[in-house]
């Protein structure tokens, strides 16, 4: 199983946007998909329609479930684990576990058979955020062509080798950034891009060639708790992740 986590430590670049296509996009290309909200918002659980009661996966970290029982069947080749309201106390309840805390997430997925495992990390540094660096074979960075996106970015590279040193742990790939909320042709656009692939050198990655451009359509499928593949099929957000989907997929090693 391949994990994928996509992080910013940002709100409102569209991070979970990107989760719920790349997970979406990859069960229609026929791959057994398992969806991991690590937010305590459950943005993402909401939008594949999941239940917010019951199991979580924070029990699974706490090792007071199985994880089996925290998982939600949402469609035949998509199933969802979400981490619970509850994980806001995360970060009082684990610290006297040291490091191994760090670990507590790549220790719930242990053993379970997908193909691909996508994780939408919460739009802040903290334990889940730090768990996710531990677990995840590849990050994606999702920003805005903003110069607050940038130093967002820059600090959260900070922060992945800061947990690998601390952890003793070799970091995770980072598949690439990708550029949200396109605007073509605005002027600042082109500066902030040559910058945006300035940062993706200094980290060893690049910048993906694929551009979500702006659009209602994500929204509306959101709010219906739909599939884009399947319920915008012909909208061009859905080509702009179809067309990142087909260049993540050259650009990662998975079975």
């Amino acid at each position: 199983m391949l994990k994928v986590g996509i992080c910013i430590q940002k709100g409102g670049v569209g991070k979970t946007s990107a989760a719920l296509a790349l997970s979406q996009g990859l069960r229609k290309r026929g791959y057994k998909v398992l969806a991991v909200d690590v937010d305590p918002q459950e943005n993402m659980t909401d939008a594949l329609g999941g239940e917010v009661d019951g199991v979580s996966l924070y029990d699974v970290m706490r090792g007071q479930a199985r994880v089996r029982d925290a998982i939600q069947n949402i469609r035949d080749g998509l199933d969802l684990l979400s981490v619970g309201l509850s994980a806001t106390r995360a970060e009082e309840e684990l610290q006297d576990l040291g490091t191994d805390a760090y670990f507590l997430l790549n220790k719930a997925l242990s053993g379970l058979k997908y193909d691909f495992c996508i994780m939408d990390g919460a739009p802040r540094l903290g334990i889940l955020s730090e768990n996710i660096f531990c677990a995840a074979d590849y990050l994606i960075i999702p920003l805005l062509c903003d110069v607050f996106c940038l130093s967002g970015v820059e600090n959260l590279y900070g922060d992945i080798m800061r947990v690998s040193k601390d952890t003793k742990k070799k970091p995770p790939k980072i598949a690439g950034l990708l550029i949200n909320q396109y605007k073509k042709r605005q002027t600042m656009t082109a500066i902030l891009e040559e910058k945006i692939r300035e940062i993706a050198a200094v980290m060893g990655t690049r910048v993906f060639d694929a551009k979500i451009r702006e659009g209602v359509d994500i929204k509306k499928v959101q709010l219906i708790q739909g599939d884009l593949f399947e319920d915008a099929p012909t909208s061009g957000i859905t080509k702009d992740y179809d067309a990142f989907i087909t260049e993540f997929l050259k650009g990662v090693k998975h079975g």
